[in-house]
């Protein structure tokens, strides 16, 4: 099993490609864990709603801006310890067959 951890701040715009880029994956066993770092940031409710129904994604927000280390360690103590942990940035994406 794959965990696919995605910190973000105020980017909204472009998680949406690095979601979809998950989504796509060949191989399927995979976690996704978002951690918005930008609370207050309205345009992330897409977001929330693109993830709501997919079980594999887990979306958290942090009470306030926390920071880049703060919310990786925060995703990071949601994984568990049976997973290989992927850090992919908000900006970044995978290749069809990443994880395969």
């Amino acid at each position: 099993m794959f965990t696919i951890i995605t910190p973000t701040y105020k980017r909204s715009d472009h998680l949406k490609r690095t979601i979809l880029s998950v989504r796509k994956q060949t191989c399927t066993d995979y976690r996704m864990i978002i951690v918005n770092d930008s609370p207050e940031d309205t345009s992330y409710s897409a977001i929330e709603d693109m993830c709501k129904n997919d079980p594999k994604i887990t979306y958290l927000v942090n009470e306030k801006n926390m920071g880049v280390n703060f919310t990786r360690n925060r995703a990071l103590s949601e994984a568990g310890d049976d997973t290989w942990i992927i850090f992919l940035d908000d900006d970044d994406y995978l290749a069809e067959d990443t994880l395969a």
